[in-house]
């Protein structure tokens, strides 16, 4: 870190944030606190979730070194909820948090003790700052909660980090509050993570090449090669040629040579531009083939897209923990977590043998090279939004940048980028970018958090492997079908391998990409067709004909309803007037929404037809949404490789003999032999069972890993009268097929179990979804079918793929405990 940027731990092990010579003052300029509800419970929530192998940076805390105290110029609202927090939770806080001029709030942290004892014969209420008050009710009713764990609570707490970044002498801080609280400018963690990789290197030089390709590749919007400023522009063609579209040198000395920095300027303005009221700023980035002025806006922030590039880098330079059995990175995205993630790479890299944090100015030169060439790519590679002229709705776009014109008077235009072999026509590359642009917003609009877009992470990689080997015509050509592939294994692993039992019921828990992939099979079909379909952000999985049928219309569809031939994904603002009309009714009402919506869609409403006597919500729910699962299925089996069957919830043994080829069910005593096995789990120490509540279609059994994480309650009942509000379920369908499946009962629960439950659907969700739920499945074992030709052994067989299938959902569950567990 630099002399200006100091990192604090929020609680040490002798000390905290506020055990400091430094007074830290709120200087009048700022407002007074005002934290409620919302923020200070995501507080507590956010300190709750930290993991135990990591640290949790919470922000900047940005001050003014004034003689023997700090003034506080941005962060002062989190700085005073630590503050409470820690009072609140009875730790030992110095009192070196004062207001300027605010005497109420003032006199209400030096009492605090008194009012959290509610102590209020020594206290003078009306000196009391009401809205520091509401903060400790809030904290305190967060705190005194049945689940809150306040050892694990602090121990969390320990991991929490803020930066204290103090601004140069001689600031006209009044100034520089009015102009940051105006833009919403802010030290972020990426400020902070530049400062500390320029730190590495040896010299100026180095430094201000390091910072120019950061600055550059740091503005999202447009392309960055447009953010390379120059006479002449000599450092955009030194860097990416004459053309301005060659891939960026891996060579330091290169790039050196290159970017000279009194050469390049800076793309940013000054404060007096800024502040000024008629500023405006250029967003354009250039031209279209046709003069049509276009502008890009990229579809995840910088810091997410630091750490794209961080997982490249690991992955082109075979980046591996020291101790082999830790992985380098974690694998969620989070921008909250940027500076530790460096800091393990750094810290605890091998690369080739050597150890990263031997040799810290090589591993910032590198990942600057990694930076801007990943840049690159993603900028020509991965889809964005595309603005021309007034154009407010943009579309998905996958163009390069290229120059027009000579010498000083070179301009920027755009065309798709190239997916054709040597020698191909341009229309075929056309047609490829289309796929491409396609598939990739099927992908975007499925995965919306940028925490969980891994998909961008993996195209990076295979673009940047072997020196970006792949970004020729030979390789570029197939780019579709690696993207595709993605998608395949996403709707195989989430959809597929969950639905083992031929039952595609999952309803809404159903993942958007399988809805979203299977519109671009239905497009790529009959493109023709779809000409006019774009992917939107479709984020409501919703049931054509309903689950819940407004009152007295028409009736409740039980056993079908949840099958993914029942489904469609549509706009969540039109929820909530959709889901209770009849499939008929939601085809007039929807006409344009549903012809401008998802394909599937589209063909569940051309399917919704009267049907000789039979009304068309009645011939949907018997006949025709079958045959169109059956259709839609089809599709998704022959794209990703899939042999299996489709089972309907309604249909007889004879059907689905019929089906599977095998006679359904089998003569055994399955009841007898479940039985005699749990016995024999039980007698090993591994089960507990409860033969109270077994029968011939159930035996239930607790287990102590989950009776850990949910015990008895004192008093209450359960659905099954006990005080266990959960069994392991070993359920045997009249010999037809065996399964086990955790279920959770909500009757009569205590609220801290609820929330238990809550959090466990959470983690992993029930098939069925209600707000006011009686039962719950999180997870329920393959489906084991037996026929005539059934053995006794099978029985046992079958039995012990599902307990192996439950054990392993256990260890997962376990591996949740800390956040289950609300520690």
């Amino acid at each position: 870190m630099s002399d200006f940027i100091t990192e604090l731990r929020v609680l040490g092990t002798e000390s905290n944030i506020f055990d400091t010579k430094m007074e830290y003052i709120i200087p009048l300029y700022q407002r007074a606190y005002a934290w409620e509800d919302k923020q200070l419970t995501q507080l507590i929530e956010d300190i709750s979730d930290i993991s135990e192998d990591t640290n949790y940076y919470i922000g900047a805390l940005i001050v003014s070194k004034q003689d023997d105290r700090y003034e506080v110029v941005d962060g002062q609202q989190r700085l005073t909820s630590l503050y409470l927090l820690m009072s609140c939770l009875g730790l030992e806080v110095k009192n070196t948090l004062t207001f300027a001029c605010r005497e109420k709030s003032n006199y209400t942290l030096k009492n605090i003790k008194d009012l959290l004892l509610d102590d209020r014969s020594k206290l003078d209420m009306d000196r009391i700052e009401s809205g520091i008050q509401r903060g400790i009710d809030i904290l305190t009713e967060e705190i005194n909660k049945d689940d809150f764990d306040k050892e694990s609570f602090l121990e969390k707490l320990r991991k929490v980090i803020v930066y204290r970044i103090e601004v140069p002498e001689n600031t006209d801080l009044n100034r520089y509050f009015e102009i940051m609280n105006t833009r919403g400018e802010q030290l972020e963690q990426h400020d902070i993570l530049k400062a500390t990789l320029m730190r590495y290197l040896p010299n100026d030089s180095e430094k201000a090449l390091f910072a120019k390709i950061w600055d550059a590749c740091s503005d999202m919007t447009g392309y960055v090669q447009m953010h390379f400023v120059s006479k002449n522009n000599e450092v955009r063609e030194n860097i990416f040629g004459g053309g301005w579209n060659d891939l960026p040198s891996d060579n330091w000395n290169k790039l050196v040579n290159g970017i000279k920095a009194a050469d390049v300027n800076g793309n940013g303005h000054k404060i007096a531009d800024i502040i000024d009221i008629d500023f405006k700023v250029d967003d354009d980035d250039g031209y279209l083939d046709d003069d049509v002025r276009v502008r890009f806006e990229s579809i995840i922030e910088f810091p997410y897209f630091l750490i794209h590039a961080l997982k490249v880098l690991i992955w082109i330079k075979g980046i591996r923990h020291e101790d082999e059995n830790s992985a380098i990175i974690a694998e969620l995205l989070d921008d909250k977590k940027l500076i530790d993630s460096f800091k393990r790479v750094i810290n605890h890299g091998v690369m080739v043998g050597k150890k990263i944090a031997d040799d810290k100015a090589q591993f910032a030169r590198d990942y600057i090279i990694c930076l801007l060439r990943t840049r690159y790519l993603f900028d020509k590679y991965i889809v964005k939004r595309e603005y021309a002229n007034d154009n407010s709705d943009g579309e998905w776009s996958l163009k390069s940048l290229y120059v027009s014109g000579q010498q000083s008077k070179k301009k920027p235009y755009y065309r798709n980028s190239r997916f054709a072999r040597s020698g191909e026509w341009d229309r075929t590359n056309n047609w490829r970018n289309d796929t491409n642009v396609m598939l990739q917003s099927a992908l975007r609009v499925s995965y919306t958090s940028p925490k969980v877009m891994h998909w961008i992470t993996k195209l990076l990689q295979w673009l940047s492997e072997d020196g970006c080997k792949h970004t020729s015509d030979e390789y570029m050509a197939e780019y579709d079908v690696v993207t595709e592939n993605i998608a395949k294994e996403a709707v195989r692993e989430n959809f597929f391998d969950v639905c083992k039992d031929g039952s595609y019921a999952m309803g809404v828990n159903t993942p958007h990409i399988v809805f979203n992939y299977l519109d671009f099979l239905i497009w790529n079909s009959n493109r023709n067709k779809y000409d006019n379909f774009t992917f939107e952000f479709r984020n409501s999985v919703e049931h054509w004909y309903p689950q819940n049928p407004s009152e007295g219309t028409f009736e409740q569809w039980k056993d079908g309803v949840d099958q993914f031939g029942n489904l469609c994904i549509i706009q969540r603002n039109v929820n909530s007037k959709f889901s209770n009309m009849s499939p008929e009714a939601k085809k007039s009402t929807f006409k344009e929404m549903i012809a401008k919506g998802s394909l599937k869609l589209r063909i569940m409403s051309e399917l919704t037809e009267k049907h000789g006597d039979k009304v068309a919500s009645l011939y949907w729910k018997e006949t025709a949404y079958k045959e169109h699962e059956k259709s839609m299925l089809n599709l998704l089996f022959n794209a990703c490789g899939v042999e299996t069957t489709v089972v309907f919830p309604d249909e007889d043994d004879d059907q689905i003999e019929s089906i599977t080829g095998h006679k359904q069910g089998t003569s055994l005593n399955v009841a007898s032999i479940m039985l005699d096995w749990a016995m024999e789990k039980q007698k090993a120490g591994e089960i507990e069972i409860d033969q109270n509540r077994c029968g011939k279609k159930f035996v239930r059994y607790t287990t102590k890993a989950t009776s850990k994480l949910l015990p008895e309650a004192e008093i209450a009942a359960s659905g099954w009268g006990t005080k266990t509000h959960y069994f392991y379920e070993i359920a045997n369908s009249q010999g037809r097929h065996v399964r086990i499946q955790l279920a959770l009962s909500s009757e009569n629960i205590p609220d801290y179990l609820m929330k238990i439950c809550e959090r466990i659907n959470d983690k992993f969700p029930s098939r069925i979804q209600k707000e006011n739920w009686k039962w719950r499945t999180p997870f329920v074992s393959d489906r084991i079918r037996f026929n005539e030709k059934t053995t006794k052994e099978d029985v046992i067989n079958a039995l012990e793929e599902c307990y192996r299938q439950v054990k392993a959902f256990e260890n997962r569950m376990l591996a949740e405990s800390d956040y289950i567990m609300g520690r």
